[in-house]
């Protein structure tokens, strides 16, 4: 019972950095799994083993509320396309209006 808990609050606090590259710099992006455990390594201390990182991202991949999921986007990161991706979606007010030419 110990090991459960241990691993939901795990998978809670990835959860927590991933929302936080997702609402903060990444704002607006798509980012495919490799590049949020990398970002998410390197954003926790080295006690947590790349391998449990990559546990706990399928856990966030397969049940990704309130964090929207694309199965096959580009990643803002690494660029590479059809990627299962994770992002939060700008609101529509903060979206840049269309340019259009002048008649």
């Amino acid at each position: 019972m110990r090991t459960q808990a241990a691993t939901c609050s795990a998978v809670a606090l990835v959860r927590r950095v991933v929302d936080g590259f997702l609402r903060g710099d990444c704002r607006g992006r798509f980012v495919c799994s490799g590049c949020l455990v990398k970002l998410t390594r390197d954003h926790l201390d080295k006690s947590c083993a790349t391998s449990e990182i990559v546990r706990m991202m399928d856990h966030i991949f397969t049940a990704p509320n309130p964090i929207a999921h694309a199965p096959a986007s580009t990643c803002a990161l690494c660029a590479r396309t059809n990627r299962p991706c994770l992002g939060v979606p700008l609101p529509n007010a903060a979206r840049p209006l269309p340019q259009y030419p002048h008649a």
